[in-house]
């Protein structure tokens, strides 16, 4: 999560969907809420992982297709 900001661009193939929300500490884990288009689905299986754009190196999370037919509700964990 390091270097990951709030506002920062989530993506599909290149394609902006959404943004970072909010980063929190979960325990002994960090927790990532994203806000994502309500027209996009994500599917249950599908990988979320932060990337980094460019030169200067800004973060963004990536979201890279898995095949499950069942779509992830607002609010559920990815």
């Amino acid at each position: 999560i390091s270097g990951l900001k709030i506002g920062a661009p989530v993506e599909i193939a290149g394609v902006q969907i959404g943004e970072v929300d909010r980063i929190m500490l979960s325990g002994v884990n960090a927790e990532v809420i994203l806000s994502i288009h309500s027209d996009v689905p994500i599917r249950s299986d599908d990988i979320a992982s932060i990337r980094t754009k460019g030169i200067i190196g800004d973060k963004y999370v990536k979201i890279s297709p898995g095949a499950s037919d069942k779509n992830v509700s607002s609010g559920e964990i990815l």
